[in-house]
């Protein structure tokens, strides 16, 4: 996720610290997505065609340079499993105004269809328009850090943590809690979870990630407040909020 320095803390893109190890196959919609061979952030199965992610993920990079990768349990092992293919275009939410802004959100066109075979590689649910999670908790995965200190420290695996949902106003308190003098945004279409057990959160890494409750991806990971200790909450691009949207992209482009 996303990281926002400012003179008293910092916001960043996020990763799990505290987390456990997936099962191989436990998220089979959660892809990597890479620039050349490096993993820079996560991202969600729509269809065969079509990977949602978060706006600041793409950074102005040429779909070119761009691959999703699925199917990966050991980001840094070939895996039989694995299927890598070209990003051929995407398309970022026209109100995006750049780092820990509201409207984090991109779709990722693939260059030909991925294999969905049900298994390692799958679609994940999107929710009902503007619904609200009808969960108190929800399950985050991903490659991102696993320090609670500034230094990054990558897992070789996926990982993934459960942690509570809260809502936008006492989400802004504890971020303010944080860092008085942050210049975060947060807006109705956000979404936020507060540490988890343990202080488990996300951290640099888990950009563009899936927040999943009730088989559903309700958000996608934003930024959040660094270093990723745990004691301060995440913001998430809030899904139901474009399920709309998403569907336009995607007719808008297949046509």
């Amino acid at each position: 996720m996303q990281h926002q320095q400012s003179s008293g803390g910092a916001a960043d893109s996020s990763r799990i610290v505290g987390g456990h190890e997936a099962s191989r196959g436990e998220f089979p919609h959660q892809v990597s997505l890479q620039i050349g061979s490096r993993h820079v952030c996560g991202g969600s199965i729509v269809n065969e065609r079509w990977i949602l992610t978060a706006a600041h993920c793409t950074n102005g990079e040429e779909p070119d340079d761009m691959t999703v990768v699925a199917g990966k349990h050991n980001i840094r092992a070939r895996e039989p499993t694995e299927q890598r293919v070209r990003v051929a275009d995407y398309r970022v939410h026209d109100a995006y105004e750049g780092p820990v802004t509201p409207y984090d959100i991109a779709l990722l066109k693939l260059a030909r269809p991925l294999k969905l075979d049900g298994r390692y590689v799958d679609r994940i649910d999107l929710p009902a328009p503007y619904s609200e999670p009808d969960s108190d908790a929800a399950v985050l995965s991903g490659w991102g850090s696993i320090s609670r200190g500034m230094r990054r420290l990558m897992p070789s695996t996926l990982r993934k943590v459960a942690l509570p949902i809260v809502d936008l106003r006492t989400c802004a308190d504890m971020f303010a809690s944080a860092d008085p003098d942050s210049d975060f945004k947060l807006a109705e279409s956000n979404l936020c979870t507060g540490p988890g057990f343990r202080r488990a959160s996300s951290c640099n890494g888990d950009s563009g990630g899936p927040l999943v409750a009730n088989g559903e991806v309700i958000g996608i990971t934003s930024w959040g407040s660094v270093p990723c200790d745990g004691g301060s909450p995440v913001a998430y691009t809030k899904v139901s909020y474009f399920v709309d949207w998403i569907s336009d992209v995607m007719g808008d482009v297949d046509d």
